[in-house]
């Protein structure tokens, strides 16, 4: 399976465009080939936490503490050169209002 690209794909924010939503929706996509050099040193991190009594219980960003995220993106960011982000930000009250019911269409099919 060599030359196969990895794509992780994650969207914040939500399709809700009444003042109770988010201001802002985005989508990231990060892509990057074998071998994955962030992977090891992120799971050695993972791992320091847990032996040390670290509340991880998803080791996600939107849950960790600030010092947890902090950590990890500098691990990313050391190996920026091994792949690729790319990122959609819409503000939500900005987008026209012929385009709110596209990105309802679009929530549809996630959820479908």
């Amino acid at each position: 399976m060599t030359g196969s690209t990895y794509i992780f794909f994650d969207e914040a924010g939500n399709f809700d465009f009444s003042s109770n939503g988010t201001q802002f929706f985005l989508l990231t996509c990060v892509s990057m080939r074998r071998p994955f050099p962030v992977v090891k040193e992120l799971d050695n991190y993972k791992h320091e936490c847990i032996e040390n009594n670290v509340n991880l219980e998803y080791f996600h960003c939107y849950n960790d503490s600030k010092k947890v995220r902090r950590i990890v993106f500098d691990f990313i960011a050391a190996h920026l050169d091994s792949l690729s982000i790319d990122y959609l930000v819409v503000e939500r009250p900005l987008l026209p209002q012929n385009y709110r019911m596209r990105y309802a269409s679009i929530r549809r099919c996630w959820y479908v």
